[in-house]
Parts: structure tokens; sequence; C-alpha cells
């Protein structure tokens, strides 16, 4: 996948919403492109998060409690709160089929935007339109 296709991927995340192009570009960078099988858990509830992951290919079930609550197919992505304070995950993820993610880890993220005061501050207006919007509210 070239660096525009991850742009653009990147583009439909809300956490990212405010980043500029060439904000994108720099976390299109340290994104990697991961495969994985079929019936595959990528993240477990109660466990800790290291990363972000954005389905490119397949799809996933979301779990939480031992019951399904949702699926992911290409464009979806879930880990984008680990991405920046490393906590549990709220769910287990599973693919549902063989599964292509454009995935982030917290580490390499950290050292991405430690030193840029912009990118930091657009990552939480990010994180207020997603809150807004899981309360119901007008994002803007």
């Amino acid at each position: 996948m070239d660096q525009a296709h991850k742009v653009d991927q990147l583009r439909g995340v809300p956490l990212f919403k405010d980043f500029s192009d060439e904000e994108l570009g720099h976390v299109a960078q340290v994104t990697k492109r991961v495969e994985f099988t079929k019936d595959h858990t990528v993240a477990s509830q109660g466990e800790l998060g290291v990363g972000f992951h954005q389905i490119i290919e397949g799809g996933a079930d979301v779990i939480q409690d031992g019951k399904t609550i949702g699926h992911l197919k290409p464009g979806d992505y879930f880990g984008e709160i680990s991405l920046l304070d490393g906590g549990t995950r709220s769910a287990t993820v599973t693919t549902t089929a063989p599964t292509t993610t454009l995935s982030i880890a917290a580490w390499d993220f950290s050292r991405l935007i430690e030193h840029s005061h912009e990118m930091t501050k657009k990552l939480l207006i990010g994180l207020c339109h997603m809150l807004r919007t899981s309360r119901g509210q007008p994002a803007d």
C-alpha cells in the first residue's frame, strides 16, 4: 500500500480529523500492514492495548463480556484510545475472515507526536469530537 493510500485511509478516523495532509503523511509513515487469519483474536478485553488497527480488507466481530456487540468492516477501526493511553481493551476483537489492517504501535505514535504541540492539540480536539459524538451531542 503506497503512502497516498495510507493517508486516504487515515483521513476517515475521527481522531485524526483535523490533521493536515502533511501530518497524516507522518502518521502513515509509522503504520504497518498486518495480516490476520480468520478467527484470530487481535485484541482481548481486559488486556493492555498496544496500538491501533484500521481494517483494510476482511472483517471482525467486537465481543464484550462474551456477547457480540458489533461487526467491523473495511474502513472501521479499533484501539484508538489505547494508542494514546495504553489502557486495557474494552472489548475483544476477533476476525471473521482473513483480515488486513493498517496498524500503528503506541510507542511509534508516541515518538511521532512527542515533539509536535500542533499534532497533540489536534488529537485533543479529535478526542473531544469522539466524546461528543458518543454522547449524542453535535460534534461541531
